[in-house]
């Protein structure tokens, strides 16, 4: 009896950390604590918290087990992560992004535990969708708040008379790179009627999001987002001329709006570019400032030579800055100076900090939670058994993929909404298998 409750306890209470840090996870500048010249974040306190109470229960718990996809090439490359640290000149950088590393990896095998627990694996699967809708609420408030004269965590402005929303992100970008995960696997659920899900919460929460990416204005998302919707339509409408030959009103709908999307652009680039040339900042077009271009290219491109000058002995993830400013001719021992000099492109990254052999054991690891996942999901259809859990797995799929790609032009592999996706992922993962072994004895 005692068992049983202490039990119940311990699941409640992973519950609401995991919640609270699924919630935050795109917090930047809001519920953080700065020690030093590092930022603690409240999600990273969650997943801590999350951890603690984890590895309570493995310690005392018989029943309680491990669920990693990839243990082993995960472990790998940790030991080459862990050989490297002194290779920096600012080594207690190195070992907090150890330390980092270690809390997201932990947090993926403690978001596992609930893979055995049905009710509780859906109330997490529901918080991590539809907390997109709240974000995203925050980030349109933001938008009217500041035409009434109030600044609420506003990062970015293009004038005074346009802001930029951002949530509680550092910018922009963080901002609509945190929603585009969301946005594809909520697509992904919406265009298949997930019947684990509420279907007009899944519109709401659509166009919200959509929104919102919308008012980031962000260049990368943005588009991401419209050849993603463009895809989909297609796909979809061709699927079902070739099996049922027929098309509804929303297709066309839907067709029509992604043209009008697509065309409004084109006529204002090709004739009255000026009234949208703000809208271009940072990219070089008709004469526009290229900063935001020139920067990412001089970043990767110092990525690349800082993996070159050291290809088989990495940097370790948090040495990578210092190698990079060598190149520069700066000597980084703050976290001020290491912030200047940040790689770019989180695959190049990766490999300057793990070096060759270390990055192979990395890539397998990400490689297999993408990919096993969609193999799973092909077996439980083949077999008949519960296909609304392979519509996850592939939604799930989906939006890790496309967030890694855009992470592509991005740095710092360490974003704490990455690392929740891969464990929402390793979650449905090890649930659906659990299923699958469950109705085939």
């Amino acid at each position: 009896m005692f068992k049983r409750s202490a039990e119940s306890i311990f699941n409640y209470l992973s519950f609401v950390l995991l919640s609270l840090s699924i919630i935050t996870s795109s917090f930047d500048i809001c519920l953080q604590v700065k020690i030093s010249s590092f930022n603690i974040r409240f999600s990273v306190v969650c997943m801590i918290l999350l951890n603690l109470v984890f590895m309570f229960k493995l310690i005392t718990q018989k029943n309680t087990s491990i669920k990693l996809i990839a243990p082993v090439s995960v472990t790998i490359w940790i030991l080459f992560l862990i050989i490297f640290i002194p290779n920096t000149h600012f080594l207690a950088r190195n070992i907090l992004y150890m330390v980092w590393l270690m809390i997201y990896i932990w947090l993926i095998i403690s978001v596992g535990q609930f893979s055995t627990k049905r009710e509780y694996f859906f109330k997490i699967i529901k918080v991590y969708i539809y907390s997109n809708a709240l974000i995203s609420m925050i980030g349109i408030l933001q938008f009217f708040l500041f035409y009434m004269g109030i600044n609420f965590f506003l990062a970015q402005a293009f004038s005074p008379n346009f802001p930029r929303i951002s949530g509680f992100s550092y910018e922009p970008s963080y901002y609509a790179t945190f929603l585009v995960t969301g946005f594809v696997t909520n697509l992904y659920l919406l265009n298949h009627k997930s019947a684990y899900f509420n279907y007009k919460f899944l519109v709401v929460n659509q166009i919200l999001m959509f929104i919102a990416i919308f008012m980031s204005t962000s260049k990368l998302v943005i588009p991401t987002i419209l050849v993603v919707i463009a895809l989909t339509s297609i796909f979809d409408v061709l699927n079902r001329l070739l099996t049922r030959f027929t098309i509804y009103i929303k297709d066309i709908i839907s067709i029509s709006l992604l043209m009008i999307t697509l065309l409004v652009p084109i006529y204002y680039l090709l004739f009255d570019f000026d009234k949208v040339r703000f809208l271009f900042n940072g990219l070089g077009i008709e004469g526009t400032v290229s900063h935001s271009v020139t920067i990412r290219e001089r970043d990767f491109e110092h990525t690349v030579q800082a993996f070159t000058n050291s290809p088989l002995v990495g940097y370790s993830l948090g040495g990578v800055p210092s190698a990079i400013g060598e190149i520069r001719g700066v000597f980084v021992t703050n976290n001020e100076l290491a912030k200047e000099n940040e790689g770019m492109n989180i695959f190049m990254e990766t490999l300057a900090g793990s070096g060759v052999f270390g990055f192979l054991f990395f890539l397998f690891f990400v490689f297999s939670l993408l990919f096993k996942p969609m193999s799973l999901a092909k077996r439980l259809e083949k077999n008949g058994i519960e296909p609304e859990l392979a519509i996850i797995l592939r939604a799930l799929f989906w939006g890790g993929l496309v967030l890694l790609f855009i992470l592509n032009f991005n740095q710092n592999i360490l974003r704490p909404f990455l690392w929740m996706h891969f464990a929402i992922m390793n979650l449905a993962y090890f649930f659906a298998k659990n299923k699958l072994k469950e109705k085939l004895l």
